[in-house]
């Protein structure tokens, strides 16, 4: 009897080892990424679970002065992949040598020059809102967090394209009359995922 007690006690433990594993696992500590299809509400959820900032429409009169920092942003980027050199990026963007944190999309640059193709690329498209309409979050010291959801687009030399969907969020910073971007979180594939599940 004691014997078949102390399996009792043990067959118990390893269940409920088995079972906090279980929930562990289930929790979503990451970001979440995007619908080829617009939202239909003016709200959109991003990524950070431990205190995660809503993302509302912008005012025309805060689209129009976002948009220009975002259009800016992502000309030096492309640029930047163009010719093969992230520090035409970077001396625009000094914010963005520091803080990288790869397997969270966080400053991840290092990818984006010395590729095979780089030097068969003739110019460089984006559409800042070809899947979404940017998404404003105004935390509590000043600072803009924008959701950016469009498309980059590659011309090679043969004039074949190529490119992919973005899901990104930009942190901005006021300089004078403009806003700069001080960091930036990209969304990786598993996170895309995660977006896509979360609005349907």
């Amino acid at each position: 009897m004691k014997n078949y007690r102390m399996l009792s006690v043990l067959v118990l433990s390893v269940s409920l080892i088995s079972a906090c594993s279980s929930s562990n696992e289930s929790v979503v500590t990451s970001k979440k990424i995007a619908d080829s299809s617009p939202l239909s509400s003016s709200e959109i959820s991003t990524k950070h679970v431990s205190d995660p900032p809503t993302f509302t429409e912008p005012s025309s009169a805060e689209w129009v002065e976002y948009s220009r920092a975002v259009r800016e942003y992502f000309y030096y980027r492309s640029q930047a992949v163009l010719h093969d050199d992230m520090e035409l990026l970077m001396n625009r963007y000094p914010d963005l040598r520091e803080g990288e944190i790869a397997d969270r999309g966080i400053n991840m640059y290092k990818n984006l020059t010395h590729h095979p193709s780089s030097d068969q690329l003739i110019h460089v498209n984006f559409d800042i809102e070809d899947r979404n309409r940017i998404g404003v979050h105004h935390a509590e010291n000043g600072e803009i967090i924008l959701q950016v959801h469009g498309m980059i687009e590659y011309v090679h030399k043969d004039f074949e394209t190529s490119g992919s969907e973005l899901l990104i969020n930009l942190y901005l910073k006021k300089e004078g009359d403009d806003w700069t971007v001080t960091k930036t979180d990209e969304y990786l594939d598993a996170e895309y995922k995660e977006w896509v599940t979360s609005q349907n």
